[in-house]
């Protein structure tokens, strides 16, 4: 242990660390948060479990609940994909049932 006189794994340490060059980890559990610039999954089948929710970009980018409601523009998604901003589409948009809105505008 570093920093305790109990650690509870061959390798403890109880304080800050630092690690100039990179850290490979097969498996992580933090008891507490992490947080990093960015996130980087090296392999196409990686997959990421985040219990609380996921939230890019602060309180106006990009949240998706543990419920899987998805939000942009929102921290609080409402249905499975809840805009709070205006939406622009230079292809098709295509809807399956009805929609509701307070205004919709269509440009040629």
């Amino acid at each position: 242990g570093i920093g305790t006189t109990s650690p509870f794994a061959p390798l403890s340490v109880n304080g800050n660390a630092f690690i100039g060059g990179n850290l490979t980890v097969n498996g992580l559990t933090a008891t507490t948060s992490i947080s990093a610039p960015y996130f980087t999954a090296t392999n196409a089948l990686a997959t990421s479990t985040f219990a609380g929710g996921f939230q890019v970009a602060g309180t106006s980018g990009l949240t998706v609940l543990q419920n899987g409601n998805v939000g942009i523009g929102t921290t609080i998604p409402g249905y499975p994909l809840d805009f709070q901003q205006e939406i622009f589409t230079s292809m098709h948009l295509a809807v399956g049932m009805s929609i509701c809105a307070r205004r919709v505008t269509l440009r040629p």
